[in-house]
């Protein structure tokens, strides 16, 4: 299962490498899910002690606890005045906005993996060209015959003695 030089097990298993760590680096709500309806309907109810927004552009994860001690999570987009944090303080709720993180692990990781493969490619390049071999374009118009001259081979009857074809060459 080689394809020209290149072992594609090594190559399978770097993709899976790089899902593997995509899939570990991205945010998963704590906590039960909740629909943004039955949020509004907590709110007013007066059951939500305190929440946590978490702004991610359009959307904002909001973690909060019921009076109750049990968590729940709801993902809305970041202008719904529901999620307000005027609208929350006006309710009783005690509000805490995360801040906005920057830093992200697929930002950083496919340059890395993009300058490995050019680079996987340049060695891989390099050392194909190597070896004498019909190596393609750096070979092109360079002949590999050798000038011999009179008296250069030194070959004997007694070298071939018993090969036919040396033998029906001479007849």
């Amino acid at each position: 299962m080689k394809l020209r030089g290149i072992n594609l097990w090594w190559v399978l298993l770097i993709v899976i490498g790089v899902a593997i760590v995509i899939t570990l680096s991205t945010q998963r709500p704590s906590g039960t899910g909740m629909s943004v309806n039955a949020f509004v309907r907590l709110l007013e109810q007066g059951q939500v002690r305190s929440v946590v927004l978490q702004p991610n552009g359009n959307v904002t994860t909001v973690r909060g606890e019921r009076d109750n001690g049990t968590s729940f999570t709801v993902t809305t987009l970041s202008s719904d005045p529901s999620v307000s944090p005027e609208r929350l303080g006006e309710r009783g709720v005690q509000v805490q906005i995360e801040p906005v993180s920057n830093f992200n692990w697929t930002g950083l990781i496919f340059p890395l993996v993009s300058v490995g493969l050019i680079i996987m490619l340049l060695v891989y390049m390099t050392r194909s060209n190597r070896g004498g071999g019909d190596a393609g374009a750096n070979t092109f118009g360079k002949s590999r015959a050798h000038v011999l001259s009179e008296g250069s081979i030194k070959l004997t009857f007694q070298d071939v003695a018993g090969c036919d074809e040396a033998k029906n060459d001479l007849a």
